[in-house]
């Protein structure tokens, strides 16, 4: 999230598109893991955003305020917390975060994990994985195309 994002148009279609998918798509990764098992796909669940003193202060500064801003209209969970309650982090003295805050729905997934259970769904849906390069894509087609 930066504030050159939300300058233009695009950027702004963006983070809508952004934010109504990871909205619509919130328990899909349960229902693919309770159709065909594997590894978990989640890598993490909630993030920690820290204003740091290293950097482009108003740059940064301008940023993280639009950061919270956007969550603010989204209506997106965030909490502030104190940089010195983080237990893990040990920052350099002069290199010590300023602010942070604790964003409740921020997801992350294992890409790797995510390709092979949606590879499996889509075999077990009776699709057929074909391990070549793609040299083409047709639209709208209603045949498949003719095997080689």
């Amino acid at each position: 999230m930066t504030t050159t994002l939300l300058k233009s148009e695009h950027g702004r279609t963006t983070l809508d598109t952004d934010v109504r998918a990871t909205k619509l798509s919130d328990g899909w990764p349960t229902r693919l893991y309770e159709e065909v098992g594997g590894d978990e796909i989640r890598s993490a669940n909630g993030a920690i955003v820290m204003l740091n003193t290293v950097g482009i202060p108003q740059i940064d500064d301008d940023n993280y305020a639009a950061m919270r801003t956007v969550m603010d209209e989204y209506g997106e969970k965030y909490a502030d917390i104190s940089p010195s309650d983080i237990a893990w982090l040990d920052p350099e003295p002069g290199s010590r975060p300023q602010l942070a805050m604790v964003i409740t729905n921020e997801r992350a997934v294992n890409s790797h994990a995510l390709l092979g259970r949606l590879q499996s769904a889509f075999t077990e849906a009776g699709g057929t994985v074909v391990p070549e390069n793609v040299s083409g894509l047709l639209k709208n087609r209603k045949e498949p195309p003719a095997s080689r």
